[in-house]
């Protein structure tokens, strides 16, 4: 649920070549990872809770209600961790666009070809 979302925004920040753009965007990549980490943290404890409530439900997908609709507390910091990874992958696809557009013509040809 959590991983691919976070390997994708994480990935367009080290396209095309598996680096970061500067040193500068290490800590935009760290407060990703970690907000990724807090919201699979927040859903296992969402479940845990629910499991540990006995107030299991499931919804019309047979997926466990507690951890796709979170309530409470584990809402609000869901929806924190979700703004704070949405915004560094906002972050991420201007860093390419600006990155594409500084480029000259022999590597903005490499960039839009890989």
């Amino acid at each position: 649920m959590l991983a691919p979302t976070a390997a994708r925004s994480v990935a367009i920040l080290l396209f095309p070549d598996g680096r970061l753009p500067s040193p500068r965007w290490r800590w935009v990549l760290w407060t990703a990872i970690a907000a990724a980490a807090g919201r699979s943290g927040f859903t296992y404890g969402a479940l845990l809770t629910a499991i540990a409530d006995h107030n299991v439900r499931f919804d019309a997908t047979g997926g466990i209600a507690a951890a796709d609709y979170p309530t409470g507390w584990f809402s609000v910091m869901n929806s924190v961790f979700t703004t704070v990874i949405a915004g560094c992958l906002l972050l991420f696809v201007v860093a390419q666009v600006l990155t594409w557009r500084r480029a000259d013509t022999e590597r903005r040809q490499q960039v839009t070809e890989t």
